[in-house]
């Protein structure tokens, strides 16, 4: 039977020792190269949130000019986060009437509930973009105090701006979607601003969760499929309301 014998293991400090061949290296012009693509994608990184608004015609240039590798690389984020002058948040409270009579209410984005952190982002995002419900529903002296107290560009209380359709049925959307999960009667939703206190309302020892910085518009109150409609076909089922419960801090 013919053996073959095993070769010896070459340790990794014999293999890097004084006799061990010189790894490959890059020539003086190749590590220009690449210092200047990396240099290059770094400044690309920050061209988008140096142009986000408030900022100087020339990062606007910057970004314009990087355009062409920002885009397909996507990296156009601003992560500013909302910075240097954050708005209201905005959450989504629901009441839910089952058909035994008892009811469920609730409120999201929660916390404690929606976890982990990009669970309770998307919850997040959805009521951001119902924002625009209450500035759309006022009559223009009612929008007049939403905005004097809520942080409404004064544009945006000058006149009476019809609904927006899309985020009627967003809103739909989401009550339709609590009413089949929990099987309900009736679904009630209320959108609630919650405004970022003055420095001088902080001072004067108002805290960030003190009630009177919270307004609240009634959106939608859904019922099913099967009821008539209680403003137009487009929303069958359901009611839109419209009143301001509370606007002064």
């Amino acid at each position: 039977m013919k053996t073959t014998a095993k070769q010896p293991a070459v340790s990794r400090s014999a293999a890097t020792g004084p006799g061990a061949p010189a790894p490959p290296q890059l020539t003086r012009r190749q590590v220009q190269i690449f210092s200047a693509l990396i240099v290059f994608h770094l400044l690309a990184i920050i061209a988008a949130p140096l142009a986000t608004p408030p900022t100087s015609g020339t990062f606007g240039s910057l970004l314009g000019a990087l355009q062409w590798y920002v885009e397909p690389m996507f990296l156009n984020h601003g992560y500013r986060f909302f910075g240097p002058d954050p708005g209201p948040s905005h959450l989504v409270e629901y009441e839910v009437e089952l058909p035994d009579g008892k009811r469920l209410s609730g409120v999201f984005p929660k916390l404690d509930e929606h976890w982990p952190r990009l669970l309770y982002h998307r919850h997040f995002m959805l009521t951001e973009r119902l924002q625009a419900f209450p500035e759309a529903r006022r009559s223009p002296d009612t929008m007049f105090v939403a905005g004097a107290v809520g942080g409404l560009s004064s544009e945006s209380v000058l006149a009476d701006v019809p609904g927006n359709p899309v985020l009627d049925m967003l809103a739909l959307s989401y009550a339709k979607h609590l009413y089949h999960t929990h099987g309900a009667r009736r679904v009630r939703l209320t959108l609630i601003r919650h405004l970022i206190p003055q420095p001088q309302w902080v001072q004067n020892g108002m805290t960030l969760r003190d009630e009177s910085l919270y307004l609240r518009w009634p959106l939608v109150e859904y019922a099913g499929e099967d009821e008539p409609a209680n403003v137009d076909e487009r929303q069958r089922g359901a009611e839109l309301l419209a009143p301001v419960e509370k606007v002064a801090p």
